[in-house]
């Protein structure tokens, strides 16, 4: 499977899956409140057996979705960064052509630890 598949796979699934754990969710809250008929021991543990069941399913789904976030998160140097990191390229850019033009900004000599 290439990256782009990965990718479009991976944005997939971080759409379903939440609708996914919902009506699961859903489900299980209706099946475990209907409790066994009659008192039997077998069937109270075959109900018991199935509840299990749901919740590790239902672990399995949330596990998912927590790899699945993680691997559509953006990676570190290569996701959304702030305005001020996006523009602070263009001005370390633009200062490093005006020294070149007519020399270094005084300003900037003055306190270059000083960000606005």
């Amino acid at each position: 499977m290439s990256e782009c598949e990965r990718e479009v796979s991976a944005d997939l699934l971080s759409v379903i899956l939440p609708t996914a754990a919902r009506r699961a969710i859903g489900a299980y809250e209706i099946f475990s409140s209907i409790p066994p008929d009659g008192g039997d021991a077998k069937e109270f543990g075959a109900f018991q057996t199935a509840c299990k069941a749901a919740v590790g399913h239902l672990t399995a789904l949330y596990q998912l979705q927590r790899l699945v976030a993680a691997a559509v998160a953006p990676k570190p140097g290569t996701g959304a960064t702030s305005k001020a990191d996006e523009y602070a390229e263009i001005y370390d850019r633009a200062r490093a052509r005006i020294a070149l033009l007519d020399g270094p900004d005084p300003l900037d000599e003055a306190n270059p630890s000083e960000e606005d």
